[in-house]
């Protein structure tokens, strides 16, 4: 099973992707999004991957 951290940073990938697909393409939407709401969607999984990157939630013993 994939970790959280890989998750959001893919989760943010393909977020990124349909923002560009979105803005791109001159469509209006894609799942009630435009493309600026997809970017800023890839920006906070993004995030979340950094936090889960450093956050100790006792999932690892490498302290």
């Amino acid at each position: 099973m994939k970790s959280l951290k890989e998750t959001a940073f893919w989760l943010s990938v393909v977020a990124a992707v349909l923002g560009g697909v979105v803005s791109i393409s001159g469509m209006d939407q894609i799942l009630g999004l435009a493309g600026t709401q997809w970017a800023m969607v890839a920006i906070l999984l993004a995030v979340y991957a950094v936090y889960f990157e450093h956050a100790s939630c006792g999932m690892d013993n490498n302290e």
